[in-house]
């Protein structure tokens, strides 16, 4: 949101009065105004807003004036209505819409669970046991979140693979289609709370990260939504946080329940692991969607027709499988797995979990076969890096995955480790010293003693760029290979004369400034040592230089973006961190470039070598730059991550290619930039496999 916005000792907001007929554009967009209606128009699109939403709105971040308030609607209207579109295209359209559950196209039966739910107000002691578990008439999950009203909270449970997630991504789709019509509605939002257990912070910090990193919604804005309570929470996987934290983890979102009581909350979770817990939700209901009756199933088959006879058959005969049919996502794994198949190729005879392995392997081989392998992939080599995914995936407890999160966890402790360690200090050194050292070494040995005609030393050339590529790689390899280990791309910076003030004024600003001073001014006395020029000036023009450079790196690391991206591919916020690395690089060099250009004026140099000089210093200054910056250090991380992980077999080179091949074949779903295995138990059986 604007500055304006944003500014808590702004004055209060004007009267609906005062905003009569009033009409501001903004791009595409107008917004035309009669007293606390407002008429967002956008291309052929009318969206009514009434100011007092926004009015609330602001409430706790600032109240805009009369000139700023339109433009933070229409800024807080785009906002919002990107984040829908996300959560629409993520989860219904590639997710809902591509399930194998969408296959089984059965009403599920709901009960409700009174007892599942933390009773505040006793209501239990007078209710009979028998009644506390009921079944309802509707099987429709949407119309019974509808009728709780207001501030609602809703547990759901169900076996593995009853289709608790399906029935979460239907009532996302039904309340994403009641937000498009009000905009002043909550918009609802899909998040896995596997995540959490990473840092196990409270709910609140969680929930800014997850909609930073799974939406790109900047942190301050993310901020602004949760205290604003804008938001309706679909929170998935609650069965998938590693179980020594569930419990800590259903204690943070009964803290956030009690805190930010306005909240509309779906919470998903396994029937089983929810049970085991002692600690109960601070929910209003619970629902618990029941497995399909033997009469859904025969229903199911006499649709499908003779592709599934002899499967039908079987199952009258196995009543093994016939309970493994009662799971929606099993009979959408059997339908796939064992197509016009006979009887001797469908596995009768073993224990609950050998058939389900058997079936889950000859779904994997139906799928690699589907399409044909005549692509960029062997069988082989697809389950291979299938399983590695699956394994680091299972290791560390999550079951979505984004490329550019990858961290150096994902490497054994030892030879990988230490192959990581050499290989940063390797590239960075190799990428940071040349840049340096040969721009560094032309420069050099240009003859800028006096006004003479411009001639090359090359000697002192060499001597230049042998001692300034020591040093740049030294810079590069030192930046990049220490610090903290994690890898954290930076996407966005927001350029404005607040965030620019508090970074300079930092205390690390100072100190990268005073490190970057001296290692220039030593830098400089030991090549104009060298090339016998006057130490003097080399270390003065080295201390300006280095300065400079540490000034402008450590302003930019406090740079931070407050915007909601519109697009999201795989791999984009790597692929983002570069284009910010090159552009703050460049910025180091322009700053540089003109602090040389004075003091060569200063020094009564060669006017024609000075401005070659010129360029050739904004290429070595700004090419290092680019390497050290916290953009640039995170892209060369990621780099060197995945050169270890290919060069040991755990990844290919494209690593989005090879995930999106594998959504292709149904082994994986794909959610704007993450991907997650269409199921997590097929999650675990690849983490079973031997890879």
């Amino acid at each position: 949101m604007g500055e304006s916005a944003m500014n808590p000792d702004a004055n209060p907001p004007p009267s609906g009065e005062q905003f009569a007929n009033q009409q501001q554009s903004l791009g595409d967009v107008q917004v035309q105004g009669d007293g606390n209606v407002f008429n967002v128009v956008q291309g052929r699109d009318v969206q009514v807003v009434n100011l007092t939403v926004y009015d609330r709105l602001a409430e706790g971040v600032g109240q805009p004036t009369i000139s700023a308030l339109p433009a933070a609607i229409l800024q807080d209207y785009r906002f919002r209505k990107i984040l829908l579109n996300k959560v629409k295209k993520y989860w219904v359209q590639d997710v809902l819409e591509k399930s194998l559950h969408c296959q089984v196209l059965i009403e599920l039966a709901l009960e409700e669970r009174l007892d599942a739910v933390e009773d505040s107000f006793n209501r239990l002691q007078s209710i009979p046991e028998e009644f506390r578990r009921s079944s309802l008439d509707t099987k429709d999950v949407p119309q019974v979140f509808y009728q709780m009203g207001e501030g609602r909270t809703l547990l759901i449970l169900g076996e593995p693979g009853s289709g608790k997630t399906i029935t979460l991504l239907r009532l996302a789709r039904d309340l994403i289609a009641r937000t498009e019509q009000d905009m002043s509605q909550p918009i609802p939002v899909v998040l896995n709370l596997s995540s959490w257990v990473i840092k196990q912070v409270p709910i609140v910090d969680w929930l800014v990260e997850e909609l930073n990193s799974k939406y790109q919604v900047s942190k301050d804005l993310g901020k602004t939504w949760i205290n604003n309570q804008q938001l309706l929470l679909l929170l998935d996987g609650l069965d998938e946080v590693k179980a020594d934290c569930r419990e800590a983890c259903v204690q943070a979102l009964n803290q956030f329940v009690q805190n930010y009581g306005q909240t509309e909350i779906v919470i998903c979770s396994r029937l089983q692991d929810y049970e085991a817990l002692s600690t109960r939700l601070q929910l209003q209901a619970a629902l618990y969607i029941q497995p399909l009756q033997p009469g859904q199933v025969s229903q199911y088959f006499e649709q499908a027709g003779e592709q599934l006879q002899v499967l039908k058959i079987l199952l009258r005969q196995n009543e093994t499988l016939q309970e493994l049919a009662r799971s929606p996502l099993m009979l959408s794994v059997m339908s796939l797995a064992y197509q016009r198949k006979t009887s001797e190729e469908i596995p009768q005879a073993g224990s609950m979990q050998e058939i389900c392995q058997q079936l889950f392997n000859a779904y994997i081989q139906q799928m690699l076969r589907r399409r044909g392998r005549g692509g960029r992939y062997s069988e082989a080599q697809t389950v291979h890096w299938l399983t590695q995914l699956a394994q680091r995936m299972a290791q560390d407890g999550q079951t979505i995955f984004l490329v550019e999160r990858m961290q150096p966890n994902w490497l054994k402790p030892g030879n990988q480790t230490l192959l990581y360690r050499i290989g940063l200090v390797v590239v960075s050194g190799l990428i940071g010293g040349a840049i340096f050292g040969l721009t560094g070494g032309l420069s050099g040995g240009l003859n800028c003693d006096s006004q003479a005609t411009l001639s090359v030393r090359w000697t002192d050339g060499l001597q230049w760029g042998l001692v300034l590529g020591l040093l740049g790689g030294g810079v590069s390899a030192l930046s990049v290979a220490t610090g903290k280990g994690d890898i954290k791309p930076v996407e966005t910076f927001q350029l404005s004369w607040a965030t620019f003030t508090q970074s300079l004024n930092s205390r690390s600003t100072l100190q990268i400034g005073l490190v970057g001073a001296a290692i220039g001014a030593v830098g400089g006395g030991l090549c104009a040592w060298l090339t016998h020029s006057l130490i003097l000036e080399g270390m003065l023009l080295g201390l300006g230089w280095g300065l400079g450079f540490g000034l402008v790196l450590g302003v930019s690391s406090g740079l931070a973006g407050v915007e909601i991206e519109a697009k999201t591919v795989p791999n984009q916020g790597i692929r983002r961190s570069t284009l910010n690395a090159a552009w703050i690089g460049s910025s180091f060099g322009l700053i540089i470039a003109l602090l040389g250009v004075l003091g060569f004026t200063l020094m009564g140099l060669n006017e024609t070598c000075k401005w070659i000089a010129a360029p050739l210093i904004l290429i070595g200054f700004g090419g290092l730059g680019t390497v050290v910056n916290l953009a640039g250090r995170a892209c060369l991380r990621h780099l060197t991550l995945r050169l270890v992980l290919w060069s040991q077999g755990i990844m290919p080179w494209n690593y989005a290619r090879f995930l999106n091949s594998a959504v292709e074949d149904i082994f994986l779903q794909r959610a704007g930039g993450t991907y997650f295995f269409m199921h997590r138990m097929l999650l675990e059986h690849f983490a079973q496999m031997k890879s």
